[in-house]
């Protein structure tokens, strides 16, 4: 077969699909470009704020003799200190969902919910990962590394996956004309 015919017709057939990864791409680019551009002006509010300061009050909550407070990005205790270090704020896996929303095909409103929705969703997993991280760094220093690195990573990317691929679902239940063609053959 003719490797040119071969491209033409592949690229006929998964047009949508090849649209969705360049958009997937381009609106991913972007959106580290936009993080990186702003992350100094940010940090004080995504780190500090929204992820220690809540952390803390979370760790308050489920275990009152914690008595944890914030300086920055630290979460203290008597004796303890954990760090969320850049990165750990879990705003790569929210630019991943907003880029993948934003180049599948489906209306503006949907794509704006989808991401109102996503971000909640990363948002209080990534929450949920830090406290654990908190109780597993002073109660089990020897299983950190482990859920730091593996667990909680995976885990966190995994909700987003997730909730990407159920969002898409409900978008395609939805929007029968606009579903790429993957989706017909369930």
């Amino acid at each position: 077969m003719n490797i040119k015919l071969f491209i033409k017709r592949f690229y006929r057939t998964n047009i949508r699909e090849i649209q969705f990864v360049i958009f997937f791409i381009m609106f991913f680019v972007c959106g580290q470009g936009l993080y990186y551009w702003s992350k100094n002006y940010i940090t004080p509010i995504v780190v500090h704020r929204l992820n220690a300061d809540v952390s803390s009050f979370l760790i308050n909550w489920i275990h009152p003799a914690e008595r944890t407070s914030v300086d920055k990005n630290e979460i203290k205790a008597v004796g303890f200190r954990m760090i969320i270090e850049e990165g750990c704020e879990g705003t790569e896996g929210i630019i991943l969902v907003v880029a993948a929303l934003m180049a599948f095909e489906m209306s503006l409103i949907t794509k704006i919910s989808g991401i109102i929705f996503g971000t909640f969703l990363l948002y209080i997993s990534n929450l949920v990962r830090i406290v654990a991280l908190y109780f597993s760094l002073k109660y089990r220093p020897d299983l950190f590394d482990l859920l730091h690195m593996y667990i909680g990573q995976s885990f966190y990317i995994f909700v987003g996956a997730v909730f990407f691929v159920f969002w898409i679902q409900v978008v395609a239940s939805r929007n029968v004309g606009t579903r790429p063609a993957y989706l017909y053959d369930q």
